[in-house]
């Protein structure tokens, strides 16, 4: 299984330090193409990610021949877009999924491990989440050029509003990383952790790996 420690930083740091010890930081790629046959196209995709017990900062850089952000609110269709994603279980039976378009537009949503009985965050879970993306925040329609972009989240630990999470710190988890685009000029469907299933599905915990918060 395929296995992340999260290192623990200073709990005083601005976003701007942040962004700084993540440069410095482990990259991890996403570059898992599950379904070459149907999806071959697999661009660069990885992410950094460090903690300080309250949040968990998750910087993806993407390089890909085109990027759109058309979903223009926060829980919309953003794996239509140019979007990064990141599904962590703290049980092992039921899982959260963030997604977030190349503007930073939000998804996220709790889960019982067999993919049903959604619920989605509501608006204040949601506008706590911090999100620096390097193409700015307004919704953009496809663009068909070579780009490279970011997105610096900084996720609260209350955004897990299903479990009780006093502290991150010594937390195991298990998780997934993805890179999708589903009405980009060239779909694709990448992760982190592979994915044994014959068809794209993201929503299978049973492919994800472990993170090790120190």
């Amino acid at each position: 299984m395929k296995t992340v420690v999260v290192k623990k930083i200073d709990s005083q740091l601005s976003i701007e330090s942040v962004s700084a010890l993540l440069d410095r930081g482990e990259v991890h790629p996403i570059g898992c193409v599950n379904w070459p046959a149907d999806y071959p196209y697999a661009p660069e995709v990885s992410f950094v990610i460090l903690h300080d017990g309250d949040k968990i900062y998750l910087r993806y850089s993407v390089d890909e021949q085109s990027v759109a952000a058309v979903a223009e609110h926060d829980n919309g269709a953003v794996w239509c877009d140019s979007c990064v994603e990141f599904f962590v279980s703290f049980d092992k039976e039921s899982y959260y999924n963030l997604e977030t378009n190349a503007a930073g537009r939000v998804l996220l949503s709790h889960r019982l491990a067999g993919g049903e009985s959604k619920c989605f965050a509501d608006t204040h879970i949601l506008s706590s989440i911090v999100r620096v993306p390097s193409l700015g925040s307004g919704p953009f329609a496809e663009r068909v050029e070579q780009t490279s972009w970011s997105l610096l989240l900084a996720i609260p630990k209350e955004a897990f509003f299903k479990d009780d999470i006093a502290s991150l710190t010594g937390v195991e988890a298990t998780a997934n990383f993805y890179k999708c685009g589903d009405n980009l000029r060239q779909p694709h469907f990448l992760s982190w952790s592979p994915i044994a299933n014959p068809t794209p599905n993201f929503h299978l915990p049973r492919f994800f790996g472990r993170l090790v918060f120190e």
